[in-house]
């Protein structure tokens, strides 16, 4: 919309991820529930095929039962499971089904979703793959060098790269089978492959995460690639590779990245003194938190006094034992440190048993861990859209995109 107004024409692209084989990462999902604690939601064990592209894997009957009891009592649920019902219907594949969900999610802002493993894409990504494999020893060489370069700056390859190194992957007989190199053949399993002959047909090729975005770059004219932090970090390796296949780049830039929070969390957060930052800790520390919010205050203000005046004695004392011996004074640093290692944990222990008497207290902490940090991870990196569909309702994608700040990277709360 920016590029647009700005007088480039631009649209939004979105590339399925159909042709990775890593089928452990995408058997699965995580949602909620009115409770807001984290629930998984798996494909049975034999819808795994081998190194297949995920993309192309057909279930026959999606977990749409397990998805339904998972969001019990969220208020849109039905609305939800709707929109994935009509998605993952019987027989879809698992990309068919995601870019159907993209589509009627998205349609009103234009999204194309693009399959690479379409064959009319496969033809047109083949050139630019072809061109890898002729000059891998030239690619592989330079991504060593950037990878060299990336670790003297502080940084990291996202990628480790040898001279065995194949930067793609051969589609055959269904499968994405893993190449090396060596003594410029590529070997596929048991097979040797000459250079030449692996390059005659691009269209049999797939990319690895590192020339990925420069064959989507080769195929469609992108004026800028959106990305989160991991996506983006491999682009700083990428970079040779624009540089000797394409000859140019498009511009990196950060997707959004929300924590959302409804109004009774929100509240609750308040009533408990709560800032963000507090979040970001496992489930024990933020009940710690809240408990600790929980003393009342001439009680708190108590515990605060004596430690305040046990550690002034504790200052006058080691004073004096320097002057007089200065082993007493050491020794009184190891029997300081416990000293005052039982004055916190009395104080602990009395926020903890305040808790212990609030169990709605208690029960806020999980639901606000468990909608905020789940499984100590930001809800964007572990939570399903849908749960928060189910809470938020329909329009929820309005909400998030109105909450988009392209001049700002940073993660957001937003409170909807």
């Amino acid at each position: 919309e920016a590029l647009n107004e700005s007088g480039t024409p631009a649209v939004p692209v979105f590339w399925l991820a159909t042709e990775d084989h890593d089928f452990a990462e995408v058997n699965h999902t995580w949602v909620f529930g009115a409770d807001y604690q984290p629930r998984r939601i798996g494909l049975p064990p034999e819808a795994e095929n081998g190194h297949r592209p995920v993309g192309g894997i057909r279930i026959a009957e999606w977990p749409i039962g397990g998805l339904r009891e998972a969001l019990g009592g969220l208020p849109f649920a039905d609305d939800a499971i709707g929109l994935i019902e009509r998605a993952w219907a019987p027989g879809e594949t698992m990309g068919s089904a995601f870019a159907r969900f993209l589509a009627e999610a998205f349609g009103k802002y234009g999204l194309l979703v693009v399959d690479p493993m379409a064959p009319e894409f496969r033809a047109l990504a083949a050139p630019i793959l072809s061109r890898a494999v002729e000059q891998m020893p030239e690619l592989t060489a330079a991504l060593k060098q950037r990878g060299r370069e990336l670790v003297e700056r502080g940084y990291h390859a996202q990628v480790l790269v040898d001279d065995d190194t194949s930067l793609v992957f051969l589609l055959e007989n269904g499968k994405r089978i893993s190449l090396k190199r060596a003594n410029g053949e590529y070997v596929a399993q048991t097979r040797r492959i000459p250079a030449g002959e692996l390059a005659a047909d691009g269209s049999k090729l797939s990319p690895n995460a590192l020339l990925r975005p420069v064959a989507q770059d080769f195929m469609l004219p992108t004026a800028a690639y959106v990305g989160g932090p991991a996506e983006l970090a491999y682009l700083a390796q990428s970079k040779v590779l624009y540089d000797r296949l394409l000859g140019r780049q498009p511009v990196a830039f950060p997707r959004a990245g929300f924590t959302l929070v409804d109004e009774r969390t929100h509240k609750k957060m308040a009533r408990y003194g709560l800032a963000p930052g507090h979040l970001f800790t496992g489930e024990q520390a933020l009940v710690d938190v809240i408990a600790g919010r929980l003393v009342p205050a001439p009680l708190r203000a108590r515990l605060d006094a004596t430690r305040a005046a046990i550690s002034s004695a504790l200052d006058a004392l080691n004073g004096d034992l320097r002057q007089f011996d200065v082993t007493l004074a050491s020794a009184l640093e190891t029997s300081r440190r416990k000293i005052e290692y039982q004055t916190a944990k009395i104080a602990r222990k009395t926020a903890a048993g305040i808790m212990h008497k609030d169990e709605q207290a208690h029960r806020d902490a999980l639901a606000i861990h468990g909608l905020l940090y789940p499984e100590k991870h930001l809800q964007e990196r572990l939570y399903s859209i849908v749960p928060l569909m189910a809470k938020f309702g329909p329009g929820l994608m309005d909400e998030v995109y109105r909450s988009v700040r392209i001049e700002c990277p940073d993660h957001q709360f937003a409170v909807l």
